[in-house]
């Protein structure tokens, strides 16, 4: 649970990053429907793929995903899930009122 915007936001700007490569990287939003959409880098290939997440990093064997449940009063609701050890990893959120 993120709080503290002082407005309830009707959408989200997410960008994260792993810290210890830095090749990993996913831009997303979330409207207030709580739809997602991510853009994710993987790697040094200069690929993007479109994810039905707010971000995700993924190095082919381990794999974070960020959910937002909802768009709150004052903040959001989120879940991250890792398969296998995860990122070390910086998220910034922006609230869209």
């Amino acid at each position: 649970v993120v709080t503290g915007f002082t407005f309830r936001p009707r959408a989200l700007w997410i960008v994260c990053f792993d810290d210890s490569i830095s090749q990993y990287a996913s831009w997303g939003l979330v409207d207030d429907d709580a739809d997602e959409r991510a853009m994710v880098r993987n790697g040094t290939t200069p690929e993007m793929t479109v994810q039905s997440f707010a971000a995700m990093l993924d190095d082919g064997t381990n794999t974070m995903k960020f959910v937002v449940s909802s768009l709150d009063a004052d903040g959001f609701t989120g879940t991250w899930t890792k398969d296998n050890a995860g990122f070390d990893v910086t998220c910034q959120a922006l609230g869209m009122q």
